[in-house]
């Protein structure tokens, strides 16, 4: 996948994206963000997870549907749809 780190976090932080992941036999849609107004109160990080100490392969996003943070490696994104909506 041609999609770029910076990329999908640049769009989190404007919206929600969908991220298609696929990791060995697992194969995961996410809808993903990084904007506060849609975490719940207990959600909210005090700290960038995204910064450059987390690792350069790795992406911490809130998971929309699960409404949990995850993690994931850029390596196993198959497919980048973009934005589902802007906030």
């Amino acid at each position: 996948m041609s999609v770029t780190r910076e990329r999908i976090l640049k769009d989190m932080r404007r919206g929600i994206v969908e991220i298609h992941l696929n990791d060995k036999d697992e194969s995961l849609i996410l809808k993903a963000t990084l904007v506060n107004i849609v975490m719940p109160p207990d959600k909210i990080p005090e700290a960038n997870y995204n910064g450059p100490l987390f690792g350069t392969n790795l992406v911490a996003c809130f998971d929309t549907e699960k409404k949990e943070w995850l993690t994931f490696n850029i390596e196993h994104v198959s497919d980048y749809k973009g934005f589902v909506k802007l906030l």
